[in-house]
């Protein structure tokens, strides 16, 4: 009686950790956040993030704004925003054209892993073509100064993939990116700009216009 006890307390327990198992391998794996910079590390634990503030005008009735050690022009109709990343200094909204059912984002970084080839790497795989083409070959990438600054701009068309936005199979066809990233002396300032292309094409003039007011402080 004893030895099939013991039997079948073994069976339980055997029972037991194949269930703890299959539970734990069903977890889903947690996908990096789209804005996690090139041989960068998961923030620490045991670092709290830091709540960015919205950048406000630097003078009543001016858009000047001051980001960093950055100052620029912020278009008339971008609505500035609460980050929602740690990783974000600055985040604002560019409302869609008719036509186009979302709006645009501009997401501005600093101090984050990278060089800047690398995160236009980055940037790049974040779309793919319809024509099966390299997205790389397609970006439109200029470089050029601005009061003193190297400044490397790409606009980029086709689809954003959906992981790239952190939801799972929903791709978003005819969108673009639009970025500038400014070297300072601490380090490049990213200016990234995604949405519908129709809408990115009507905000395009405008943030080249921010992008060549910028000065430093």
């Amino acid at each position: 009686m004893n030895q099939y006890r013991t039997v079948i307390i073994g069976v339980i327990f055997l029972a037991a950790v194949i269930l703890v198992y299959l539970t734990h391998q069903a977890q889903p794996v947690e996908q990096p956040h789209p804005d996690m910079p090139v041989a960068q590390a998961d923030p620490s634990p045991s670092s709290p993030a830091t709540t960015q503030s919205m950048p406000k005008p630097l003078a009543p009735g001016t858009n000047r704004v001051q980001i960093g050690i950055l100052t620029l022009e912020i278009p008339e109709g971008w609505i500035a925003e609460q980050p929602r990343s740690s990783l974000r200094v600055a985040q604002y909204r560019l409302e869609h054209v008719m036509g186009d059912k979302e709006d645009a984002e501009l997401a501005v970084f600093n101090q984050i892993g990278g060089t800047v080839e690398q995160n236009l790497e980055r940037w790049y795989g974040q779309f793919s073509q319809p024509d099966g083409s390299n997205s790389a070959e397609r970006a439109q990438v200029e470089v050029l100064k601005v009061s003193g600054m190297p400044v490397t701009t790409v606009y980029l068309e086709g689809t954003l993939i959906g992981s790239a936005m952190m939801t799972v199979g929903e791709d978003r066809p005819d969108f673009a990116l639009l970025a500038a990233i400014v070297e300072t002396a601490e380090g490049p300032y990213y200016f990234k700009i995604v949405g519908p292309v129709h809408t990115v094409q009507f905000w395009k003039d405008r943030f080249e216009a921010l992008v060549h007011s910028i000065k430093t402080t």
